[in-house]
């Protein structure tokens, strides 16, 4: 990427982030709210209840960010996902790229996961669910209008890599190094996601932090104004 284009694409995220829409995009929640745990591309119908049980076990809290496509496939795992007190949010409905898609192309992807949503859960959603892009990639254009429509944005500041085929003790290793704020990105549908969860819990629990939903309160206690995580800074989530 050229320097001139660099800097544009910073300075656009940075006016993001200071605007009033940039309240509904967050990167970290407040401390005061604990520790954010989010998987993402589920329900997935082996690692998904095996994450729930554990989760019920440690009387943690957790937000799934669900695939579309596999809300519809499994309905009851999401039905399971909200009666045990998490938060659900849409993260497409195929798992497309969303800066490669114009925008009623991504609304459309959105809009049929918020309708599958409905459809699982069985009654009709109170809010928007919060939105979380595939690859934590979204262009400035696609947040502000997202925003602007009333969408809360999450990303995360803490990556667990266990898409990137890390073992079950890297991930674990992740919970000993977790501050109040942080936003974890894990995905339920690795074994060794589900493997590390229990020690990571043990973590938070040894350093007196909650692992909470996001959504779980109002947007001013658990959104927080911040600039990316450096793991953000690299992927550039926002374009």
């Amino acid at each position: 990427m050229s320097q001139w284009r660099r800097v544009l694409r910073d300075g656009y995220r940075a006016a993001v982030e200071r605007s009033p829409l940039g309240r509904r995009i967050c990167w970290r929640i407040a401390p005061a709210a604990g520790v954010a745990l989010t998987f993402d591309d589920g329900p997935d119908p082996v690692h998904t209840p095996q994450i729930l049980d554990l989760l019920a076990q440690n009387q943690a809290r957790a937000t799934f960010f669900l695939l579309g496509e596999y809300v519809d496939r499994y309905p009851e795992l999401v039905k399971r996902i909200v009666d045990e007190g998490h938060t659900v949010g849409n993260h497409t409905y195929s798992h497309l790229r969303c800066r490669d898609l114009d925008l009623p192309t991504l609304l459309r992807q959105i809009e049929r996961t918020d309708a599958a949503l409905e459809a699982a859960i069985g009654t009709r959603l109170a809010s928007l669910p919060i939105f979380r892009p595939p690859f934590g990639e979204l262009r400035v254009s696609q947040a502000l209008y997202l925003a602007a429509t009333g969408r809360s944005l999450a990303f995360w500041n803490q990556d667990s890599r266990d898409y990137r085929n890390a073992s079950g003790d890297e991930i674990a290793a992740l919970g000993s190094r977790l501050k109040a704020g942080d936003v974890v990105l894990l995905h339920d549908r690795f074994p060794t996601t589900v493997e590390a969860l229990p020690a990571m819990l043990e973590a938070l629990r040894n350093s007196g932090l909650e692992a909470v939903a996001l959504g779980s309160a109002s947007n001013e206690q658990w959104l927080q104004e911040t600039s990316p995580g450096p793991s953000l800074a690299r992927r550039g989530a926002i374009h």
